[in-house]
């Protein structure tokens, strides 16, 4: 697996297949039981799938000890669709206290505010681990843009985007389809077609028909194929 500096790549799969363990290869909290990962000394930024969130305030829950850089900080917080938030949480505003776990905010909340986390430091590499499930389809699109999409906040970053949300996949400049922990197929789309009449439970088989499946994972994918039928033979 390849990753160009710079691209946006989708990571999809059914429940279980093993997403969020890549992610977790790629970040070195897995052991490799063969082959290498060559990150070329690159930074990390990683947003969990369940995010956390500790007692301080609302702004100290982004910044995470780090200093303070106002633009960025306003810049993250569009980004992430913050800034509403922060008109509702009266004259305190950033500086409002948070509880232990969030436990004043609601789930969309603390998605964002880990998402804005994550955002907020300058890496080289973005992990984000299914960050829009728990917001609404409007706010997520609205995120997606902002944030993660081509003329988002991380436009020249490099992205990496598990998720179950198949239509924020097709601006992706590659996908990596999962299966039971394995890598199934690998390429872009055939066509930039979003499929809103696909049931959710199809999402992810419909997209996987719809790759365009790279020349040397296509002989990879013959030569398992002809190893199975071997195997069933025997």
């Amino acid at each position: 697996m390849t990753i160009e500096q710079g691209t946006l790549v989708g990571i999809v799969g059914p429940v279980g297949s093993g997403k969020s363990a890549l992610l977790a290869a790629i970040l070195g909290e897995m052991n490799l039981i063969n082959g290498q990962l060559n990150t070329n000394d690159s930074s990390f930024s990683y947003a969990t799938q369940s995010p956390w969130i500790f007692a301080d305030t609302f702004r100290n829950n982004i910044l995470l000890n780090r200093p303070f850089d106002e633009q960025r900080y306003k810049h993250v917080i569009y980004a992430c669709c913050l800034d509403v938030d922060l008109g509702l949480l009266g004259s305190s505003g950033e500086l409002t206290m948070i509880g232990e776990k969030g436990v004043n905010l609601s789930g969309g909340q603390k998605a964002r505010v880990a998402l804005a986390r994550a955002l907020y430091g300058d890496a080289d590499i973005y992990l984000l681990d299914d960050p829009l499930s728990a917001v609404d389809r409007r706010v997520a699109k609205q995120i997606y843009e902002r944030c993660i999409g081509p003329y988002g906040l991380l436009k020249n970053k490099t992205r990496i985007l598990a998720t179950h949300q198949t239509q924020f996949l097709y601006e992706s400049d590659q996908i990596i389809f999962l299966t039971h922990g394995y890598i199934d197929k690998q390429g872009c789309l055939k066509e930039n077609i979003i499929r809103e009449d696909a049931p959710n439970k199809n999402e992810t088989s419909v997209l996987a028909d719809m790759l365009d499946v790279n020349p040397s994972m296509a002989d990879a994918q013959s030569i398992i194929t002809d190893e199975t039928s071997l195997n069933d033979g025997v």
